[in-house]
């Protein structure tokens, strides 16, 4: 039953952005995966999307200066294009879902016209082990409330594990991560 999942997404947001507007650095919200959706574009809006991959993210966050928690860096193309790492750029358009991994740090600029992006953050056991091992220390620091209630979620997710094994339906897939 889908809707008793414990890892079902928990937080969805929607931007509008204007033109040539950028949506600023951040990292995942509590080392989810992001799918961003652009559900409606001017004629010719383009979204691209600058990717720092999670292995990356400490060093670009001292790089550049800011926070996993701040929500206003915003680091210009032409800097992204001289970092010492690598930087992924998905262009996105009226119609693309695009998915960004957990733990990485992204920004996103607008070209061409007004955008419409719908957000949503995913769970998984995965992402879940990052956010309980990685993020919760680090807003625990500095004294922040988690976006989602990660231990609540670890929990619940040990519980449906164990109803699925009890029940015999364990699978090997379902014991390691991808």
């Amino acid at each position: 039953n889908v809707s008793n999942d414990p890892l079902l997404p928990k937080v969805m947001t929607g931007g509008s952005y204007s033109v040539e507007s950028f949506v600023p650095m951040a990292s995942s919200e509590c080392s989810t995966i992001r799918s961003a959706m652009f559900v409606y574009g001017d004629a010719g809006a383009v979204l691209y999307w600058m990717v720092i991959g999670a292995a990356d993210k400490q060093k670009a966050m001292e790089q550049w200066r800011f926070s996993a928690l701040d929500q206003t860096a915003f680091v210009s193309p032409s800097e992204l294009a001289k970092s010492p790492f690598p930087v992924y750029v998905v262009e996105q358009h009226e119609g693309d879902l695009v998915l960004i991994p957990p733990d990485c740090v992204c920004q996103a600029v607008t070209f061409g016209g007004h955008v419409v992006v719908l957000n949503w953050y995913k769970q998984n056991p995965f992402s879940l082990e990052l956010a309980y091992n990685k993020t919760l220390p680090v807003l625990r620091h500095d004294c922040v409330t988690p976006l989602l209630p990660i231990k609540a979620l670890v929990y619940n997710a040990m519980l449906a594990r164990v109803d699925v094994m009890e029940r015999g339906e364990m699978s090997p897939g379902m014991i390691d991560p991808p």
